[in-house]
């Protein structure tokens, strides 16, 4: 008998404790009424409430809890984060040594959230085995920032450090529990995430200096080739990670699961409530309009988290509940 079955309480526990990130999430990005007003919407949403009842116990409340104290940590990771050219030459051993240790001296804070961010993500791995979408959208946004931040000729040293303290810290938490349990092919997904991050670190951090009509389309062919290895080499990694597990593409088999299903708008305005659901889509057409003009670190993670998550939604019932941080 597992948890679930025995303390069906468990899931209204861990969905209460939820407010508090929630705040945490609204007084950091706006305000503190902001941050108490997200708190409230969140403890009467109905996707919560549907999870939380004793005739559907569940981890999902438990799940979504560690989740958002991940993205609230890697986003005061990002926030705290000072950026600057840090090494002056990446063709100088000297000053490479030299300018990972003043990065390191000057972003203690930054450093610190990252850890907790991979203790909050390796949280989320011992409990659901479907942590690689996390991965995909740290991945996503990685990607685009390291894009970004070519075009606009920034330095991407300390994302990129932030983003690796994240994940390895929480590799290093999960390995030895999925190796001991022989569920090690739980983390494969995870570990192409991060091989490729590595791959495009890479290709952007030391050629800061250099022009990006060069480098972007070398990024472009390397993504290319990397899709293309894992479709003939790999093709059920590929399929795992390519369809969200299974829950995007529609088959025979997820067909008969209910909650695989798209939802319809009505079932999608009522999950969050009629209010709260349409406050939601004007208050992100906002924050994305807010944060255009000035496209930091954390604004850019926030609006890449905000746009998957809605995709998610919308694609499948099962992940309406996981959204509802956003809608919040």
């Amino acid at each position: 008998m597992c948890i679930r079955d025995r303390y069906p309480t468990y899931p209204i526990l861990w969905s209460a404790l939820l407010v508090f990130p929630i705040y945490a999430l609204g007084r950091s990005i706006f305000n503190r009424k902001v941050g108490l007003l997200a708190a409230f919407f969140i403890a009467l949403t109905p996707a919560q409430i549907e999870r939380i009842s004793l005739g559907f116990a569940d981890h999902d409340s438990m799940v979504l809890f560690f989740i958002t104290c991940t993205f609230y940590f890697f986003l005061m990771a990002l926030r705290n984060l000072k950026i600057q050219n840090w090494v002056r030459s990446w063709g100088s051993s000297d000053d490479i040594v030299t300018g990972i240790y003043t990065w390191q001296r000057d972003n203690r804070v930054a450093i610190g959230y990252a850890v907790l961010a991979g203790l909050a993500l390796a949280g989320v791995g011992l409990i659901w085995k479907g942590l690689a979408y996390v991965f995909t959208i740290i991945f996503l946004y990685f990607m685009f920032e390291l894009l970004l931040n070519k075009v606009r000729n920034t330095d991407s040293m300390g994302v990129t450090f932030i983003v690796f303290i994240t994940l390895v810290t929480s590799m290093l938490t999960m390995l030895p529990y999925y190796y001991a349990t022989s569920r090690i092919t739980y983390l494969d997904a995870p570990i192409v995430f991060m091989t490729g991050m590595v791959l495009f670190a890479m290709i952007f951090v030391p050629t800061r200096d250099r022009p990006w009509i060069t480098i972007i389309p070398t990024f472009f062919i390397i993504v290319g080739v990397g899709i293309g290895i894992l479709y003939l080499a790999f093709p059920e990694l590929w399929y795992t990670m390519s369809t969200g597990m299974g829950y995007f593409v529609k088959s025979k088999l997820v067909s008969t699961i209910a909650e695989a299903q798209p939802g319809d708008f009505s079932r999608l305005s009522f999950a969050f409530g009629m209010l709260n659901y349409f406050m939601a889509l004007i208050g992100f057409a906002f924050l994305v309009y807010r944060f255009s003009k000035d496209l930091k670190t954390d604004a850019v993670f926030l609006v890449i988290w905000s746009i998957v998550m809605i995709y998610m939604a919308l694609s499948t019932v099962r992940f309406m509940h996981d959204a509802s941080t956003i809608f919040a």
